[in-house]
């Protein structure tokens, strides 16, 4: 049974009571401090002696020590008995909680109360109910809303088209302005800021701006109150910090009006740059395309040329296999001629080396097969001559043969020809030696001559 399940390992909450975890070639591409929380989330998802196999380019890092290894090599290891409650202590990760859609009919105040970080939301409390406990929410650099304190309900509200949890789509349109002032200057100059006098259908409110950085998630958040009345500090002898001003109507909407015309030249400045630019970029693109329609056309004209010499290659290689074929036909023949020949023969090169010999001459010459390329003074012989090397070279001197009877040791009588190698257009290439048993004839010439002598001693009486 396989269960396929689409799943976001580093916000989603992993399975459990899992015997082997493969995740490879995956941690690589992710920082050390993502890296550290899903391996927090394989170390809770596994079982005890749970195993976990991992890529060849990857390591367990600062979890190595609740894990033993198994395979160093192959990236194997298994998860260490013991208690895995600072590994689950590991689990809570960043303050920040992915928001799911609230339930209908539920207020969006009561709705983000339920976020589940509480050591984020106690560090926003003690900040919060240092000054003052009003309506409050904390809002990243992105402006959406992380935590919601207390009943929000009159200034944020949920956007008609689609969720989002951006502060500037929910908020009430009556104090769209304000905020966004407060937020710019907030975050312009690093310090809080406050309006006074906000009117808001038949009540006035006072709305604060005031920067804040999370030692737990180590991030800037901006904490955002909604102060109804005049509600004081609780120490009334404080210094305020930051800016506190009243706000007016009148003159922050026509800032806001000068900052939204400023944003808005600057970005047709920047679309204009942008248009010159893909422009540009358009024109070398087509003279690109152009050089690439040249160039294909020369690839294309080269094909054919190709294709061409292909051919001509190919008849060639079809002559030459023909030619192949009767060499080896011819081959073959010479092969089978020297072998069935009972005359020595031997064939040497100008460097006096043995190009090719036959099976005969291994009764002169005491030669193997694997002697071919070796010179011949290396060679021993079985012929009562001392000279054989100087015959053979004084032909190749004065391209004369040479014929001359040597006896064997074995008592055999051979005629000895050296002659001149010559190839097809007439050069010297080297000599041939061949040995002829005349055994028989000298024995049968000795006979005649003893029978003419006899014959004339028979006369001479």
């Amino acid at each position: 049974m396989v269960v396929f399940a689409r799943q976001n390992f580093l916000k989603d909450p992993p399975f459990n009571r899992i015997d082997l975890l493969s995740c490879r070639n995956v941690l690589i591409y992710l920082d050390p401090k993502s890296q550290k929380k899903v391996l927090s989330f394989f170390h809770f998802a596994l079982r005890q002696k749970g195993y976990l196999f991992l890529g060849a380019s990857e390591s367990l890092g600062d979890m190595i020590n609740s894990f033993e290894t198994i395979s160093s090599k192959w990236k194997l290891y298994r998860v260490r008995e013991g208690d895995k409650k600072n590994i689950l202590g590991s689990l809570r990760g960043d303050p920040i909680k992915k928001i799911h859609s609230p339930s209908p009919g539920k207020k969006v105040g009561t709705y983000f109360k339920e976020i589940q970080n509480k050591t984020f939301h106690e560090e926003i409390a003690r900040e919060v109910m240092k000054d003052y406990a009003p309506a409050t929410v904390a809002i990243n650099d992105e402006h959406n809303l992380v935590y919601v304190f207390g009943d929000v309900n009159p200034y944020l509200a949920l956007p008609k088209d689609s969720l989002s949890f951006n502060i500037l789509k929910m908020v009430n349109k009556a104090l769209s302005i304000p905020l966004h002032t407060a937020i710019k200057r907030a975050r312009a100059t690093g310090e809080s800021v406050s309006y006074k006098g906000i009117r808001l259908s038949e009540k006035k409110i006072r709305l604060v701006i005031k920067p804040y950085y999370s030692k737990t998630s180590q991030e800037q958040f901006w904490i955002v109150s909604f102060i109804e009345g005049e509600v004081e500090k609780r120490d009334s002898t404080a210094k305020p910090q930051g800016l506190e001003e009243v706000y007016d109507e009148k003159e922050n909407s026509v800032r806001r009006i000068t900052d939204l015309e400023y944003e808005l030249n600057h970005k047709e400045e920047t679309l204009q740059a942008t248009i010159e630019e893909l422009e540009t970029s358009n024109e070398e693109l087509q003279a690109t395309n152009e050089e690439l329609l040249a160039s294909n056309e020369e690839l294309q004209s080269t094909n054919e040329e190709l294709q061409s010499v292909n051919e001509e290659l190919y008849t060639v290689n079809s002559e030459y296999q023909n030619k192949i074929e009767e060499l080896t036909e011819l081959n073959d023949d010479m092969n089978n001629l020297l072998n069935s020949t009972e005359i020595g023969t031997i064939f040497i090169d100008k460097n006096m080396r043995i190009r090719k010999f036959t099976p005969g001459v291994k009764k002169q010459l005491n030669l193997l097969d694997g002697d071919v390329g070796r010179p011949l003074s290396h060679i021993s012989h079985n012929l009562d001559v001392k000279d054989l090397l100087k015959d053979g070279a004084r032909v190749l001197e004065n391209l004369k043969k040479v014929e001359k009877e040597v006896k064997g040791k074995e008592g055999r009588w051979y005629l000895m020809k050296i002659i001149p190698y010559r190839t097809s257009d007439d050069r010297i290439k080297g000599i041939v030696i061949s040995f002829v048993d005349i055994t028989m004839v000298r024995a049968q010439k000795h006979r005649i001559n003893e029978l003419s002598q006899e014959n004339t001693e028979l006369r001479e009486k």
